[in-house]
């Protein structure tokens, strides 16, 4: 018994050893796949992988340290943010500010989420709280990018809540960070930071300035991803002044975008600009289409201010042709909601439209509450400052700060087409420079292959046997150089021919390898009667071609008498009777003779009269 109690407990120690040991290369798994993820651009994390692997680390957070879970939350802010919904996103990126024991680095990307995050919802002195912390933490570990993104919240928060001066400051070290420090001119960031703020300021001109040169910048950086969101605030400036066509153009591509990147709240809000423009065009079927799409979405979604928007609309909407009951219905949801958040002035129409509502149920009490709800919500809203010497100081602060954000902008888009120029210019410069290394290599290469075949011609003239004759094509590439050099450097050059008189009879009345061994024969003959310096060839079977430079007609003429003679006594065994005859000729032509092929002619016809033939 004590035995079978040992083998369970070991057993049991085993079983539990390797569950750890299994357990340990899934967290090791689990944080590599963490970091890779958080290596990549954000705009194009994949959301459901992201979303897999955060069910598993966070359900066992205590296996992992405290950055890895802050990384974990940081990932999951930043799809959310790309999927468009905000609320997560915060509530993650606070998850993760949660987290203790963090480092800096981490806290400062969480704080700068959280600043992102309340700065497109318009809660400007809780993004000033948030930058400013990371303005001190960036300093801290000296990150540049992460300061500049911080000082950009913290100016545009300032600026929104009229705190001109600092603003001007923090604006102007914007400028000065990134005039020292080139790899970030095209930091788009920045711009839309500053292209937002300017948004919410009312310069609805100098907003879509920056924007274009947003979205100009993200195509020659190639940084597609989330261009969906430069294209819906371009919209939005558009639809602000009222230039509908650009407006529905810019809210069009935005969901094109969104579309393709598969984001459906992103395509929600696209309907919700796409339905108010249409409104206003008075394309009311087309808008209440979209409008429509854009509430269900929103609402399963839980938006609040965006859903509000859609719901205002599509009252609207319905109203204009005339649908009072759908119209009523999308007024009561609006009515309850409002009740819940906080209204926006561009929302502050819901209140006409609920007046009018009750008045034509004859609820003029109710309609009568609607208009006073109205107008403390506009009081609320609206905001004078008083004109003062201060205030004038303020305001040429204010262009000040608006003169310094499009120069930042200006600045990169110029910085980013010299860039861009330079890249060029370094193309064309590598292109060249490979063409160059090409060329010389090709050359090289050429020099050796000719120096080899120079080589190889060499020894193949020392190694050449002793019956060789150059063939015809050799033979006439030779006696055209040799004349026109004889010509140019007007020397004297003796050519002469020899031709086999009955070589067609020979080869007639013979086979191919009786054939063979003549020829064989006869060129033994010839290079044993031929000086140093005399070079023979083929012409055809049977004609031979003498060139001899620098010697006179008289010495070549008496070297073809010999080999003439050789060839009419040499006996061939193989011929029996048959005697192979031969004529021959000699001349040295004078400079005049332009075409050496005539005087060739002229040579081969008087070969059979000069030189009487021989039998055997």
């Amino acid at each position: 018994m004590k035995r079978r109690a040992l083998y369970l407990v070991v057993f049991i120690c085993i079983f539990l050893s390797g569950h750890t040991i299994a357990q340990e290369l899934a967290i090791t798994e689990n944080i590599k796949k963490i970091d890779a993820f958080f290596a990549m651009e954000k705009e194009i994390l994949p959301a459901d992988e992201v979303i897999t692997l955060a069910n598993k680390v966070i359900k066992q957070r205590h296996y992992y340290s405290a950055n890895t879970i802050a990384k974990m939350f940081i990932l999951l802010s930043d799809t959310a943010d790309n999927k468009g919904d905000l609320g997560k996103s915060i509530q993650f990126a606070q998850d993760g500010l949660g987290v203790v024991g963090i480092n800096n680095v981490l806290r400062v990307n969480l704080l700068l989420k959280l600043a992102a995050g309340y700065y497109v919802e318009g809660h400007f002195h809780q993004v000033h709280e948030f930058a400013q912390e990371a303005v001190k933490l960036s300093r801290h570990i000296t990150s540049v990018k992460s300061l500049l993104v911080a000082l950009s919240y913290s100016a545009m928060s300032n600026a929104l809540i009229a705190n001109n001066s600092a603003a001007h400051q923090e604006l102007q070290e914007v400028s000065q960070l990134l005039a020292d420090n080139n790899q970030f001119n095209n930091h788009l960031e920045v711009i839309e930071i500053l292209a937002l703020a300017l948004l919410y300021q009312q310069d609805y001109n100098t907003a879509k300035t920056l924007y274009n040169k947003a979205i100009k910048l993200r195509f020659e950086s190639n940084k597609i991803d989330g261009i969906d969101r430069s294209y819906y605030y371009l919209a939005t400036t558009n639809l602000k002044l009222a230039r509908l066509n650009d407006a529905y153009s810019g809210f069009y591509q935005a969901k094109q975008q969104a579309t393709k990147n598969k984001l459906p709240i992103r395509i929600a809000f696209a309907n919700l600009g796409l339905g108010q423009v249409l409104l206003l065009q008075k394309d009311y079927a087309q808008a209440i289409e979209h409008l429509q799409k854009a509430e269900s979405r929103l609402k399963n979604e839980s938006f609040g201010a965006p859903y509000l928007t859609a719901l205002i609309n599509l009252a609207k909407a319905y109203s204009a042709i005339d649908d009072k009951p759908a119209s009523y219905i999308a007024l009561k949801r609006a009515e309850q909601l409002a009740q819940k958040i906080e209204i926006s002035y561009d929302q502050l129409d819901l209140y006409t439209l609920l007046a009018d509502m009750y008045s034509e149920k004859n609820k003029e009490q109710q309609a009568l509450e609607a208009l006073k709800k109205q107008l403390q919500l506009y009081k609320e809203h609206y905001y004078q400052k008083p004109v003062t010497a201060q205030g004038e100081k303020d305001i040429s602060l204010d262009l000040k700060n608006k003169q310094i954000a499009l120069n930042v902008a200006v600045q990169s888009d110029l910085r980013q087409s010299y860039f861009k120029k330079y890249q060029n210019t370094k193309k064309i410069i590598y292109l060249l420079l490979a063409l160059l290394i090409i060329f010389l290599f090709t050359s090289f290469y050429l020099y050796l292959s000719q120096r080899n075949q120079r080589l190889n011609k060499a020894y193949d003239d020392i190694e050449r046997p002793i019956d060789y004759i150059a063939p015809p094509p050799q033979t006439k590439k030779m006696y055209q150089l040799n004349f026109k050099k004889a010509r140019k450097f007007e020397y004297v050059i003796s050519v002469g021919y020899l031709s086999i008189d009955n070589w067609q009879e020979l080869t007639f009345s013979f086979n191919k390898k009786v054939v063979a061994e003549v020829t064989k024969t006869i060129a033994l003959l010839i290079n044993e009667y031929i000086g140093e310096f005399d070079q023979v060839g083929l012409i055809n079977e049977g004609e031979y071609l003498f060139l001899s430079p620098h010697q006179s007609k008289e010495s070549l003429q008496a070297k073809l008498n010999l080999l003439s003679n050789a060839i009419n006594t040499r006996f061939f065994a193989n011929l029996g009777d048959f005697s192979v005859k031969n004529s021959y000729s000699c001349q040295s032509p004078s400079p005049q003779d332009i075409d050496p092929f005539i005087f060739l002619s002229r040579l081969s016809e008087s070969a059979s009269i000069e030189t009487p033939t021989f039998k055997k």
